[in-house]
């Protein structure tokens, strides 16, 4: 048995766009894997999709409630994106355009493992992560000066 995430299957083995509609996308990956003989199951009922992370001291000052609240203060922040999102076009090209986000700081590529300091240390304000992260609570940690938004992707 091999698990893999539907999204992965349609955009990183078959180089298929990946629908919006997870039952969609689901029956696409399954059509696909059963034309190499391959049988799929039943989906196991977890989602690991993409969310946007800003730096807590950013939502400070601004409502971090929803993507359009970042369409002003993005163009002063720095994002910070794996090779992966930066290149997806469901990623950072993606992202910008359906939001009408502009970042004004240069797109800052990092490996995964140190995308979440990157944005603890203040290099990045804005990251691309699995929404499933422990990444993600242990910067929660210490919640009066770290609060962070979480903004699940589409």
């Amino acid at each position: 048995m091999y698990v893999e995430y539907t999204g992965t299957a349609l955009s990183a083995v078959f180089h298929q766009e990946v629908a919006h509609d997870p039952e969609r996308a689901f029956q696409q990956a399954r059509e696909l894997y059963a034309r190499g003989g391959i049988t799929t199951l039943e989906p196991l009922g977890f989602n690991n999709t993409f969310a946007i992370l800003v730096r807590a001291s950013r939502c400070e000052t601004v409502a971090c409630d929803r993507f359009a609240d970042l369409r002003v203060p993005a163009a002063g922040w720095t994002p910070g994106f794996r090779l992966r999102v930066s290149r997806a076009p469901d990623g950072y090209s993606g992202l910008s355009r359906t939001y009408g986000l502009k970042f004004g700081g240069r797109r800052v590529r990092y490996d995964l493992s140190l995308i979440y300091k990157a944005l603890a240390d203040g290099q990045v304000d804005v990251i691309a992560v699995d929404a499933t992260s422990a990444q993600i609570d242990a910067l929660d940690s210490d919640r009066a000066r770290r609060r962070s938004a979480l903004f699940p992707t589409v």
